[in-house]
């Protein structure tokens, strides 16, 4: 009786190991997570001044609107438009671990 109870107390204490362990490790990785996000903020916040925030990527509606039956669309033509030309302008976004592009 005193065997099995050693070995179940062996094994639990094994068991409480491990897992004190793996939280550890899960803290580590949290905590380089949170400061690698602190540092990208602070560096953004040293680029692009007081410019910077938080953008809806959707959803950004307050109300939901339907369209009414009275309303009607056209085709659009592409050959109107040809002085149409795309420009890409730079954002707020920083390539690298903390090496802005």
């Amino acid at each position: 009786d005193d065997d099995v109870q050693n070995n179940y107390k062996e094994k639990f204490a094994e068991r409480l190991n491990i897992q004190r362990q793996q939280a550890q490790q899960t803290k580590q990785v949290a905590f380089e997570q949170t400061e690698q996000a602190k540092k990208m903020r602070s560096m953004k916040e040293l680029l692009f001044g007081k410019f910077i925030m938080r953008i809806p990527a959707f959803h950004t509606e307050r109300y939901r609107e339907f369209p009414m039956f009275s309303s009607y669309c056209e085709p659009h033509n592409k050959k109107k438009n040809t002085e149409m030309k795309m420009t890409r302008l730079g954002g707020q976004t920083l390539v690298g671990t903390m090496i802005p592009q």
